[in-house]
């Protein structure tokens, strides 16, 4: 029970015509217009690609919370699987507060973790010379 053999679809008649899909040919690209898309660094047009990276607000004073991605840019812009990594293998680093399916850190404890590395850091560094 298929259909006539004279009749045909949109696809077949557009396989048939030639043009293959929906969107219109939009006729062929320079190479120029891919530089200028990647961002041309030799017209220093850097601020252009800087400007496209995702940057979270700053934390504001007094604030209790920091979000997951405020959190990896606390540590130098770190991706998420760094945050993942350093949950799974190191057991000093401060757990999130779940808040539905989002995590939150609090700052205290990023900060009193960042202070015991930091002397931890000092003391290998202070046994190592002696």
């Amino acid at each position: 029970m298929g259909k006539p053999k004279n009749q045909t679809s949109p696809y077949e008649r557009r396989l048939l015509d030639g043009t293959g899909s929906r969107r219109k040919p939009q006729g062929p690209r320079s190479p120029t217009s891919i530089v200028q898309r990647q961002g041309d660094q030799s017209s220093g047009n850097d601020d252009e690609a800087a400007t496209k990276t995702k940057r979270q607000q700053p934390v504001p004073p007094g604030a209790v919370f920091v979000s997951a991605p405020q959190v990896c840019d606390r540590y130098g812009g770190r991706s998420h699987m760094w945050l993942e990594r350093k949950l799974q293998n190191d057991p000093a680093f401060p757990r999130p507060t779940y808040i539905g399916r989002l995590r939150f850190w609090v700052i205290a404890e990023l900060e009193a973790y960042e202070r015991s590395a930091a002397a931890a850091t000092q003391h290998a560094i202070a046994h190592a010379v002696t």
